[in-house]
């Protein structure tokens, strides 16, 4: 969502009384991330079995902390809504909060969804270890992953990376023996897959798709991997622009994408659509 209050997921989820995950991002790059933070957080008090909110990159502190993003950052915005003081102690309780989100989600048994993507096997374990580890109720609920510390003094951080910042390879990336290569967009800590590591991972889980965000698509969505892999991105006019904004509906053994498109790109194309596809994916 991206801190975007007026976007596309506040004015037409209520359409719907189908129950709701969310796979991260809700705040810095927009104007609003205070907004869309206490709006999803109030869903889920409210509703705590129909919405589901699973954590982001930026849903860690040092991310959301950094003055990068100038006063679209999400630390800039609490300072300025609420003063220095009281803003920095906001900062810190939404954090806190952001914390306890989980970082995957599996839907009918079938479907992994995450915020960034497949995470890489320790030495010597499967994907599906890194899958009983992720259930581990010891798994460390941190405010922040991106310590500069080596994987081995903070248990459980090249898991949580690889959930939180992994991307698609793109064509021509060098890959691993396990399917993955570095990540120059994201950097240190993180990778990009491949098919191979996308097979591989299903093979081990049983998991027949992977639906994650992570990544601005100028459709709102976009498949890959033969179609094993959706991107979705619900954020339109993400930092500016005029993309699109996906969403995907799930039931019955049926996926279905969903693509809401500007005005602008609206008058790009021949056809008028506002909801483009008709596109559905069956599973078993």
């Amino acid at each position: 969502i991206n801190a975007e209050y007026m976007g596309v997921p506040f004015r037409f989820m209520r359409y719907t009384a189908a129950p709701l995950l969310f796979l991260g991002d809700y705040v810095d790059r927009g104007a609003d991330s205070v907004e869309v933070a206490a709006m999803l957080l109030s869903m889920k008090c409210m509703s705590p079995t129909s919405v589901y909110l699973l954590r982001g990159n930026h849903e860690c502190q040092e991310v959301n902390s950094d003055t990068i993003y100038g006063d679209h950052s999400f630390m800039a915005q609490c300072c300025a809504r609420f003063g220095e003081e009281k803003g920095s102690k906001i900062h810190r309780a939404f954090n806190a909060a952001f914390a306890q989100m989980p970082l995957a989600a599996v839907i009918d048994n079938k479907i992994f969804c995450v915020h960034g993507g497949i995470p890489k096997p320790e030495k010597g374990e499967t994907f599906l270890d890194s899958m009983k580890r992720l259930q581990d109720p010891r798994f460390p609920r941190r405010t922040t992953w991106s310590v500069p510390l080596p994987p081995p003094q903070v248990p459980y951080k090249n898991l949580a990376l690889g959930l939180l910042w992994s991307d698609p390879a793109p064509p021509l990336t060098v890959l691993d023996d396990l399917g993955f290569g570095p990540n120059e967009l994201r950097g240190e800590h993180t990778y990009t897959f491949g098919r191979q590591a996308e097979i591989a991972f299903s093979e081990q889980t049983g998991y027949q798709y992977i639906i994650r965000a992570h990544e601005v698509k100028q459709q709102g969505l976009r498949l890959c991997h033969n179609g094993r892999m959706i991107t979705v991105f619900t954020s339109s006019y993400y930092c500016g622009g005029h993309n699109g904004a996906g969403a995907v509906y799930v039931d019955k053994g049926k996926i279905r994408l969903i693509t809401v498109l500007p005005e602008e790109k609206k008058r790009q194309i021949k056809y008028k659509l506002l909801l483009l596809p008709a596109y559905e994916i069956y599973y078993l």
